[in-house]
């Protein structure tokens, strides 16, 4: 579990969700994320810039994972990270 200081505030509006679990056999992640906290400027072929305020873009995203391991003696998939 994990908890964002600035969240306590109301200065930030992200979530995060992560389940997961490793055997030695199975295993499975699933994360959930719904990010709208990006501010920021771009410019594009010459155009004057354009100012990105809080909340005019926001990401969701859904990573699975999952894994079978037929040899179980000589595997770890968190090792890996």
């Amino acid at each position: 579990m994990a908890l964002n200081p600035a969240e306590l505030i109301g200065k930030y509006r992200d979530f995060e969700l992560n389940l997961n679990s490793y055997g030695r056999r199975f295993g499975f992640d699933i994360i959930y994320q719904d990010a709208k906290n990006f501010t920021g400027w771009y410019q594009h072929d010459g155009m004057d810039r354009v100012e990105l305020t809080d909340g005019k873009l926001s990401m969701k995203t859904l990573n699975l994972n999952a894994f079978y391991v037929f040899n179980s003696r000589r595997f770890s998939y968190p090792a890996a990270f």
